[in-house]
């Protein structure tokens, strides 16, 4: 977890003049993205979220979006 905020941390602090929004993983539904429980996912999105906001407290945060086929 705690390179999962450095990450976090860092990227924002990068980014954050050009960054407006961002969004915490990718198709967490899917097995190639995402391997490990609901909870867990929870838990590492409200973890980023407070320190994008500590760090760009105008920035939006947005849950990652599941994978839907088209048809």
């Amino acid at each position: 977890m705690d390179d999962w905020l450095d990450f976090v941390r860092h990227g924002v602090q990068r980014y954050a003049w050009q960054v407006t929004a961002y969004e915490i993983g990718n198709e967490p539904n899917l097995t190639l993205f995402w391997r490990g429980k609901p909870e867990q996912m929870a838990e590492m999105m409200s973890r980023a979220a407070a320190i994008i906001h500590e760090e760009d407290p105008n920035a939006l945060v947005v849950a990652p979006a599941p994978y839907r086929p088209l048809h």
